[in-house]
């Protein structure tokens, strides 16, 4: 229920064919109360992670696979020692890259907070991420969202590495009343013309 509570804004700034689209094909797991670790104490594949592979290629669509996996927060996903432990963390970054072999090959999202240290520093960087450096170094792909001054309402997507491209350009957003993320002056933009500013223009 918090999801769709969360998606139906978003949803509501996209063309009718795109909301179509993600209604047949977003699928939703509540993991609330789950023990979803991909990784126990020993570094070592849990039970789960299994689990979710066999059910992920099970139900994959030949003519239609999976393309996108997204695992929010990685606090919860990674294991209990991956945020302290870089053999830990390295591990779970395998455990991940399991899951982009199943049909489709899937990109593999994961949502994950920032040091503290990181809110003190002035230009965003791959160390921001919290705890262990071997989540970042085993990545292919980090971004962060950072507020880059006093106004709350506005954040900064900065890719901060990338392995096979060149860096794009920072991408100032806003959030609207909804909780919305949009690119600055699409809110305005939207309200002038009367229409809704699909999430993604300008990204």
């Amino acid at each position: 229920d918090e999801i769709r509570r969360r998606l139906y804004q978003a949803a509501k700034a996209l063309r009718p064919d795109q909301r179509e689209w993600i209604n047949r094909h977003l699928v939703i797991g509540p993991m609330a109360g789950v023990n979803v670790g991909l990784v126990d104490d020993r570094g070592e594949s849990t039970a789960w992670h299994g689990e979710l592979t066999a059910h992920l290629r099970a139900t994959a669509d030949q003519a239609d696979p999976w393309r996108a996996i997204i695992l929010d927060p990685w606090s919860r996903w990674g294991g209990p020692n991956v945020e302290t432990d870089n053999y830990q963390a390295t591990r779970a970054v395998e455990a991940l890259e399991q899951l982009t072999q199943i049909p489709g090959s899937p990109a593999v999202l994961v949502a994950h907070h920032t040091s503290k240290a990181a809110g003190s520093n002035n230009e965003p960087g791959q160390g921001d991420a919290r705890g262990a450096s071997a989540l970042v170094d085993g990545a292919r792909w980090v971004a962060n969202l950072k507020a880059p001054g006093e106004d709350k309402r506005r954040v900064t997507l900065t890719v901060t590495k990338t392995n096979y491209t060149a860096r794009p350009d920072p991408v100032e957003l806003e959030i609207d009343r909804f909780g919305v993320l949009r690119p600055v002056g699409a809110v305005a933009r939207a309200a002038t013309a009367g229409g809704n500013v699909p999430v993604t223009q300008g990204l």
